[in-house]
């Protein structure tokens, strides 16, 4: 992973989503499903976005 550095270079954000197994410990199971849409918005900086996909086995 390259992280480069400019305007914002006093800020530094690294996204990692959540500890292996969280979904796995609710009752009932939950887990993105395929097409969901995650979005993390930092204002005046950005967004990303990430769309689940199917696991393959």
């Amino acid at each position: 992973m390259t992280m480069l550095f400019g305007k914002f270079a006093d800020v530094l954000l690294v996204l990692t989503g959540t500890p292996g197994g969280v979904g796995a410990a609710r009752d009932p199971k939950v887990f993105l499903k395929p097409g969901q849409v995650v979005r993390t918005v930092v204002e005046g900086i950005g967004e990303c976005v990430n769309t689940g996909v199917e696991d393959k086995p």
